[in-house]
């Protein structure tokens, strides 16, 4: 990554405000207890503003899928049985 195009995404990250409103299909928010570039009580946040069904890994990184691929899987397989909604 670029020096460039990470004060692109910071300073993009910084004016960010997500709707107020839930999005019309159901939710879920998957987050990592260690993720460095983002804070996971920015995803607990947006979870209870939106009164969606969250999931946080104990110790992957920001990549959840990549640091932790049958970990994603499973809370989204369970999720979309109807498990977790």
């Amino acid at each position: 990554m670029t020096l460039a195009n990470a004060a692109r995404q910071l300073f993009a990250a910084a004016r960010y405000r997500p709707p107020r409103d839930r999005p019309a299909p159901p939710v879920l928010v998957l987050a990592s207890r260690n993720d460095r570039p983002v804070r996971v009580e920015c995803s607990k946040a947006i979870a209870v503003a939106w009164n969606c069904s969250l999931r946080i890994h104990p110790y992957a990184g920001h990549d959840l899928p990549l640091d932790d691929g049958v970990w994603v899987a499973e809370p989204v397989r369970h999720w979309t049985d109807g498990g977790g909604a």
